[in-house]
């Protein structure tokens, strides 16, 4: 017989062999990519250079970070990329080919002329 934890840590989940690019910040666009990473999703965090996300200075402060931030943040690789810079819109460009969804917070006038157009971020994979 197997208890609850067993099962949790053994069975497929619902989002297994997804690929997330998280491109958010702050508390709702990290509880929504937290929730995804809980249903099995490969979370990859994009964070700025210096900062990062905004949430790692808001109280209460763990020993390195804020409780918050390691919270939402659970379950997610994080990737610092400087999005100013051509190299870092590249590596950005190129991951979000790969990822079958990408998830952002700051709509389209934050994104024009920064990285691409939408539909130039639109991935190439199906299925």
């Amino acid at each position: 017989m197997f208890n609850s934890a067993d099962r949790a840590s053994s069975a497929l989940r619902p989002l297994d062999g997804v690929t997330i690019l998280d491109l958010t910040r702050l508390l709702p666009g990290g509880f929504c990519t937290l929730i995804l990473a809980d249903l099995g999703a490969d979370v990859i965090k994009i964070e700025e250079p210096g900062r990062g996300d905004y949430l790692r200075a808001f109280p209460p402060l763990g020993k390195t970070q804020s409780a918050l931030f390691t919270a939402l943040n659970r379950g997610k690789r994080s990737l610092v990329l400087d999005l100013k810079a051509a190299a870092g819109r590249a590596v950005l460009l190129d991951l979000a080919r790969r990822a079958d969804v990408l998830v952002e917070a700051s709509g389209p006038a934050c994104w024009r002329g920064l990285i691409c157009p939408p539909r130039r971020c639109t991935p190439t994979t199906s299925g």
